[in-house]
């Protein structure tokens, strides 16, 4: 491993061995952080929610104020799944999931290209919406 290892380095660089080295040589920088890849391609102003996201998992004061998969009003701590909290994460993944693709089928952009991001950007707003009703409906169902 060792061996496959270091021949990877000398085939892609030292900067390799970091977590994000592969983007190394696109950012002109030694060790690059999720947080410059971001900014490179213009997506820094979706931090915060990337932020928000890891809150519960990541230990910082919004964490422990707003519990992901709590009602508000509850004063308990988490201990297991919960169907509550889903569709904030959801809602960025479909968002996120579409910007690629849309990038990806109008790179050499026809006509076809258009039309089917288009398609898919209003499937993403009706899967965005259905997230929303199924959390109303769960955080109503608890509350009668």
């Amino acid at each position: 491993m060792r061996r496959e290892y270091n021949s990877l380095l000398d085939k892609y660089g030292q900067s390799f061995k970091y977590d994000y080295g592969w983007a190394a040589n696109a950012l002109n920088m030694k060790k690059p952080t999720f947080k410059d890849i971001e900014a490179s391609v213009k997506l820094d102003h979706n931090r915060p929610y990337y932020k928000a996201a890891s809150a519960n998992v990541h230990g910082n004061p919004s964490g422990v104020l707003n519990n992901l998969g709590l009602l508000a009003e509850e004063d308990v701590i988490l201990s297991g799944p919960s169907n509550l909290g889903l569709s904030t994460p959801a809602q960025s993944t479909i968002i996120s999931l579409n910007v690629i693709t849309t990038m990806m089928l109008t790179h050499d952009a026809s006509m076809d290209a258009i039309v089917i991001s288009k398609v898919i950007a209003k499937y993403g707003r009706q899967a965005e919406e259905a997230f929303l009703l199924v959390e109303d409906d769960i955080s109503k169902s608890i509350n009668e």
